[in-house]
């Protein structure tokens, strides 16, 4: 059913002037309004003649309308005054508030309650109630009726020709003198018009309402509205569902590990669970239950945001209906909604429901939520509480960090390294580029899983690649655009984990957090698909400029096979050198002490030199001390010319010509002569 506006700008002009809240559930007696404490609903009020019922346990007697500040829902059956009188119960005894919305059945007791003797202004009358009357199928949403037209009131001038009296009131009451008539009215035409109807939409508020006086007998006949006492709707009955923890999905909460039947997300500092598995909506808190949560709470339009902010980076969610604890069960309770799981109403000017809703407050009690990437399109519906919905569970849990390997298992290979603690023979491990306070070791000769990247950095005394900041990202980039050596175009292992908490990242070399809006992400990423996307990878590639196609990062699962980069705060201030064990030949000694300067002839001798030194590309040092050496070193034509392939530095000699003596690298497993030194003794 949906609403009509047009309808319910015609009820609102009725009850304009009316404010109340409904009142619990008894039996299956629906769609109700509070006003003045008292109970209006659309209901046979009673049925058939005398006798033909068993019960007169449901206390609900013909409207009075003492003021025009009442509210009434109306019943469709058309009946004279005299049929609809003998049909009503006469008692104003609150009904009690506490049986529960299950209840199907009443006494079976045979009881006939009669109007006493001692109130001769009315008519009198037996009332009493049809059990297969008191279900909601037997009442009209008013937001979806037309409320215009003739409806019978409890008014009577039968024992009082020159006034009217509502006879339903105890005591009797005179209809008050704001009560007006439709012009000419009354009239008592042909001296049979006793009974008083309300003419509902022949005027504008407050106008509208006039009344009518008509024959009581069956000459005559219309629709009528009932009313009884009531308290007020100060909240829906929740349910009472079996709350029983289970160990094993409270261990899933506290470690934030998502399972078959959904996933743990963190938004608003709040822990959700959104589920994949339909339940209805009972058996949804029950679910919820289990994990130490309760079925999802909106509060305020602040956590919609927070909601959708998540849904937008993490769930990417736009189709699906999930079961919130919203609800308006309850007698009286149909235009009254509140959470379950937080006790709270409704939040004051909640505009998000969907198109047309809520459209059947009878039947559909119980409220979903649509997920979207908008807080304003995350829009709510009435449904049945028996459909199967996916379902959001929320509660406090503390935040989860993601799991990086142990520092202890960070085992450094000792013999890689000299005596200073310098790490030898750098370049068979990769290309290097240093930037501004840090050198990258890029490493491309295999590909590797995030651990073994990770471990592998450990080994060589270096951390695995953490970019702290947009312009790190934008330096790395260029070291790798702008170095002819590099220009790789590949994926590159990060140390960045969401390990075993979603969407939670964190650099494992480093300690530093960054988060699901760093501008660094890949477009629509990180996603983090089917749960199994935990490590992150950078990429970079070339271009004429910096961009996000050419640089960025992305989740991957762990077990995939990237290349790495590898970093330290190491810059290159001197060579490493081997450690030599040197011990002295004294024959060769000798021959040294013997060199005369002349003869000698040009040759290639091999020096101390060397660049082989992590960010020590084309910077040569001197071994065993590992000085750099310095501008004034004369190099031949074009050389150095061999990086990464010619590392040892050799000087060529020519034999009175010390102009044309110069230094080359050259591949350092070439045979050649070399030349030893040391110092005079004087």
């Amino acid at each position: 059913m949906l609403w009509k506006p047009a309808l319910v700008a015609g009820v609102f002009l009725f009850f304009s002037t009316i404010i109340g809240p409904a009142v619990p559930k008894i039996l299956h007696i629906e769609i109700v309004r509070v006003i003045n404490n008292r109970r209006v609903f659309i209901q046979k009020c009673c049925s058939g003649t005398p006798g033909d019922c068993n019960s007169t346990t449901t206390p609900f007697k013909q409207i009075s309308l003492l003021t025009t500040k009442r509210r009434a829902i109306i019943s469709t059956r058309i009946v004279s005054s005299s049929s609809s009188k003998k049909t009503i119960v006469e008692t104003t005894t609150p009904p009690p508030t506490t049986v529960e919305a299950t209840t199907t059945t009443v006494s079976t007791t045979s009881t006939t309650i009669t109007t006493p003797t001692n109130t001769p202004p009315c008519l009198p009358h037996t009332c009493v109630t049809q059990l297969s009357l008191l279900d909601a199928s037997n009442y009209i949403n008013i937001l979806n009726y037309d409320f215009s037209g003739n409806w019978w009131t409890a008014g009577s001038n039968v024992r009082t020709s020159d006034y009217f009296i509502w006879c339903m009131n105890q005591p009797v009451m005179n209809v008050s003198s704001d009560i007006k008539f439709l012009p000419g009215q009354p009239d008592n035409w042909q001296n049979n018009e006793h009974c008083m109807e309300m003419v509902v939409g022949t005027d504008t508020p407050p106008d509208n309402i006039p009344m009518n006086d008509v024959p009581c007998d069956t000459s005559y006949q219309t629709r009528y509205v009932c009313e009884t006492q009531a308290a007020g709707c100060t909240f829906p009955e929740c349910p009472t569902v079996p709350c029983l923890p289970d160990a094993s999905k409270l261990s899933n909460s506290q470690s934030w590990q998502s399972n078959s039947d959904g996933v743990f997300r963190s938004a608003c500092g709040r822990q959700y669970f959104i589920s994949k598995v339909g339940k209805n909506w009972n058996d949804a808190q029950t679910e919820c239950c289990k994990y130490g949560k309760q079925l999802l709470s909106v509060e305020s339009f602040q956590e919609l945001s927070c909601l959708a902010a998540m849904n937008k980076v993490q769930l990417k969610d736009t189709t699906n209906f999930y079961w919130t604890s919203g609800t308006n069960n309850g007698f009286g309770c149909e235009f009254t909604y509140g959470f379950c799981g937080s006790r709270t109403l409704l939040y004051q000017n909640f505009t998000n429901w969907q198109s047309a809703m809520p459209d059947n407050p009878l039947t559909e009690r119980c409220l979903d939520m649509k997920m979207a990437i908008d807080p304003t399109q995350m829009t709510f519906n009435d449904q049945k509480c028996t459909d199967i919905r996916n379902f959001i569970c929320e509660g406090s849990q503390p935040d989860c960090s993601p799991t990086c390997p142990s520092k202890s298992t960070c085992v450094k290979q000792d013999n890689f390294f000299n005596s200073k603690g310098e790490l030898l023979d750098a370049f068979n491990y990769g290309r290097y580029a240093s930037g501004t306070d840090k050198t990258y070791l890029f490493y491309a000769q295999a590909k590797v899983s995030w651990a073994e990247a990770f471990n592998f950095c450990c080994t060589l005394g270096m951390d695995l690649l953490s970019i702290a900041t947009d312009q790190e990202m934008q330096d790395i980039f260029n070291l790798n655009n702008n170095n002819i050596l590099l220009e790789y175009n590949s994926n590159f292992w990060t140390s960045g984990t969401q390990l075993n908490c979603n969407f939670h990242f964190n650099y494992c070399s480093t300690g530093t957090t960054f988060f699901l809006n760093d501008t660094k992400w890949n477009t629509d990423q990180p996603d983090n698909i089917n749960e199994l996307q935990w490590c992150v990878y950078s990429h970079f590639g070339t271009a004429a400029s910096y961009s996000q196609s050419a640089a960025f990062i992305d989740d991957a699962p762990c077990s995939d096979l990237n290349n790495f980069i590898c970093q330290t705060p190491k810059m290159c201030t001197s060579v490493p050198c081997y450690d030599y064990n040197c011990t002295v030949d004294p024959t060769k000694a000798a021959q040294v002490t013997a060199m005369s300067a002349a003869g000698w002839y040009g040759a290639s001798v091999w020096t101390s030199g060397t660049d082989v030194g992590v960010g020590c590309l084309n910077k040569f040092g001197w071994c065993p001390s590992g000085i750099l050496t310095t501008s004034e070193l004369r190099w031949g034509a074009g050389e150095p010319n061999g990086p990464y392939s010619e590392n040892c530095l050799n000087l060529e000699v020519y034999r009175g010509d010390s102009s044309a003596t110069t230094f080359n690298d050259m591949d350092c497993s070439k045979s050649i002569r070399f030349l030893c030194e040391q110092p005079l003794e004087i």
